[in-house]
C-alpha cells in the first residue's frame, strides 16, 4: 500500500479529488482522510490501523495534511511512502514561514528515505530542504524541467480537457517504465488550479494509474508500460 500526504493550502481536498477521480478509473482502491481526523487516534493504533485497510484491499492511502496537525503524536505512527507539495514555498505567509519549515522537517522524519517527494519544478525553498536527503524527486509545473507539464490547458475544441505531458521516461512506484506520452483529463479549468491538476497527473503516472494517450500527429508519443530491466 502507498502511504502519501498530500501538503496543500487553501481548499486542501481539491488535488486529492482530482487524484481520486483518476485512480478510480484505474480500478485502483483509495482510501482518503484528512490529518484533522486522525488527530484523537492514538499513535499505537496506527500499524493496526494501517492492515486492517490492506486487509480491506485499499492500494493507497491519501492523507490530506494541514501542517499544523503535525504536532500531534499520532502522526509519528505513519511511515510516507510520497509526500505531494502543492503550494510553493513562497506562497505560505513569511510570519509563518519558519516554523512552516520546522514542520515540513518533522514531515521528513516521518518519510520513508526511499520516497518520492512530488513538487512544483519552481519551488526552489523546498528543492533546498531536500538536500542531503535521499528522496527521489517528481516535478511538475509550466517549464522544460518539470517532468509532468501542461500542453494544453483548454484551447479552441478542448476547452473542458487538460492536455499534460510526461516530459521524460518514469520508474513508477511498482518498478514499470513509463515512456513520455500525453495524458487528457477531464476537468473544468474555471475552478480549478492548473498546478493542483498537474500534481495530481503526476502522481497518478507513479502510482501506476496509466491515463489514455492523446494522439498529436506532429509527434511520436508511446502509450508503453514494460517492467525494468534489473540487469541494465
Amino acid at each position: 500500500m502507498i502511504i502519501t500526504g498530500i501538503i496543500e493550502s487553501g481548499i486542501e481536498s481539491t488535488t486529492m479529488n482530482l487524484i481520486s477521480k483518476i485512480l478510480n478509473k484505474s480500478e485502483k482502491k483509495i482510501s482518503i482522510i484528512a490529518s484533522g481526523n486522525l488527530i484523537g487516534l492514538d499513535y499505537r493504533k496506527v500499524p493496526e490501523y494501517i492492515r486492517e485497510l490492506k486487509k480491506n484491499g485499499v492500494e493507497i492511502l491519501m492523507i490530506g495534511i494541514k501542517l499544523d496537525d503535525l504536532i500531534h503524536e499520532v502522526f509519528s505512527g505513519f511511515n510516507f511512502d510520497v509526500i505531494i507539495f502543492v503550494n510553493k514555498a513562497d506562497e505560505i505567509n513569511e510570519d509563518d514561514n519558519g516554523n512552516k519549515n520546522n514542520l515540513i522537517e518533522k514531515l521528513f522524519l516521518l518519510t520513508d528515505d526511499k520516497a518520492t517527494v512530488i513538487l512544483n519544478a519552481d519551488d526552489h525553498e523546498r528543492i533546498s530542504l531536500l538536500q542531503g536527503k535521499r528522496y527521489s524527486v517528481l516535478t511538475y509545473g509550466f517549464n522544460s524541467k518539470a517532468s509532468v507539464t501542461a500542453s494544453s490547458i483548454g484551447e479552441g475544441i478542448y476547452r473542458e480537457n487538460f492536455i499534460c505531458c510526461l516530459q521524460r521516461t518514469l520508474v513508477t512506484k511498482d518498478g514499470n517504465v513509463v515512456e513520455p506520452q500525453e495524458f487528457e483529463i477531464d476537468v473544468n479549468l474555471n475552478s480549478i488550479d492548473p498546478y493542483s491538476v498537474m500534481a495530481a497527473a503526476a502522481f497518478a503516472v507513479f502510482s501506476g494509474a496509466i491515463l489514455s494517450p492523446y494522439p498529436k500527429s506532429n509527434m511520436t508519443y508511446h502509450n508503453v508500460v514494460k517492467q525494468q530491466n534489473t540487469a541494465d
